[in-house]
């Protein structure tokens, strides 16, 4: 039951930030990770409702390439004037966000790798605990 109340609020934050790109400045980023969290919520979908989507393969990418942006974003927030930094300052159009907010994010996002992770196994092996 909370997976699909989880779901269901992910839907909402999909569709919140689709009317955003309507009515804000969106760089090349923003366009790309709202694409990417909609494929990630798609993956949620498949995960509570024990649909094939894609391969175990595609989900393994999708997994790790989510924690390496993941990392590298909440660094680049964190820390956007350290030299190395400095080369990521495409992920964020504009101002940096509150920190806080990136924190609060990358919380609700431990869930949805979670999801994923489980999308990586054989459809018998995926566990929904």
């Amino acid at each position: 039951m909370w997976w699909k109340i989880f779901f269901w609020i992910n839907i909402v934050f999909a569709v919140l930030a689709i009317l955003g790109l309507a009515v804000t400045k969106n760089s090349f980023w923003d366009v790309f990770s709202i694409a990417n969290f909609i494929v990630v919520v798609v993956g949620l979908y498949a995960f509570i409702y024990r649909k094939k989507v894609f391969s175990e393969t595609f989900w393994l990418f999708m997994f790790w390439f989510n924690i390496v942006t993941d990392i590298v974003y909440t660094f680049y927030v964190f820390a956007p004037n350290d030299p190395i930094m400095k080369n990521f300052s495409f992920l964020v159009s504009g101002e940096i966000p509150n920190k806080f907010l990136i924190i609060a994010f990358s919380l609700l996002d431990i869930p949805l790798l979670y999801a994923i992770y489980q999308l990586t196994k054989p459809a018998g092996k995926v566990s929904k605990k």
